[in-house]
């Protein structure tokens, strides 16, 4: 007789990879499924974890196919360094841009708390992993081939399809009605953000 719970991991893995897979395109209503049933504060890690992997193992994948003596400091230090930015630094970086949302979606009437927005954030980047790696890997297939500008555009249909989905999460977390405005108001967000990072950036290296 098999221990209580024993292949529930496993179950709990397909189960998860089905719900990724079953979002598209209804995103709302997968992140509707995920506000009722309320995952732990360790999952809602797990699914940042997971979007981070996934670009973990693009930037791996690039750099494999990269020429060799192309890498600054060699293959090693590269990957070494994309494993401390992707795999350490960057799920704090969620925790924040999560903050920002909150802060955002608030202040324009949003009704989710703290916890919906990090949901939401975190559960459309793992929803948006399998497209984010799939586009990295046929990318780097497409420069390999010659077509940079394919790769390119394909990267940046990725990026959109990720805001989108973002996008259409913290409509349902906070019950807009609109996932558009949201998606505009996320580019404003993000954005301003990244000019205020770089004009800090800017204006402590002159210093």
């Amino acid at each position: 007789m098999s221990a209580p719970g024993a292949g529930s991991a496993p179950a709990r893995r397909r189960g998860l990879a089905a719900a990724v897979l079953g979002a598209y395109p209804r995103f709302r209503a997968s992140m509707a499924a995920q506000l009722a049933e309320r995952p732990p504060e360790s999952r809602l890690l797990a699914y940042a974890m997971g979007a981070c992997l996934a670009l973990f193992l693009g930037r791996l994948a690039q750099l494999l196919h990269a020429p060799a003596g192309s890498l600054q400091g060699g293959l090693g230090a590269q990957v070494g360094a994309a494993m401390l930015a992707l795999l350490f630094f960057l799920p704090l970086v969620l925790y924040a841009v999560a903050a920002l949302t909150q802060l955002g979606a608030r202040a324009f009437g949003g009704a989710g708390g703290w916890y919906e927005t990090r949901l939401a954030t975190f559960w459309a980047l793992l929803v948006a992993a399998p497209a984010q790696l799939g586009a990295t890997l046929v990318g780097d297939l497409l420069r390999m081939a010659g077509a940079g500008w394919a790769a390119t555009a394909l990267g940046a249909a990725a990026w959109a399809l990720t805001a989108w989905i973002w996008a259409s999460c913290v409509a349902q977390a906070h019950g807009f009605r609109s996932a558009a405005a949201v998606f505009a108001g996320l580019f404003v967000l993000v954005n301003g953000a990244a000019l205020a990072f770089m004009t800090l950036a800017a204006l402590t290296g002159g210093a």
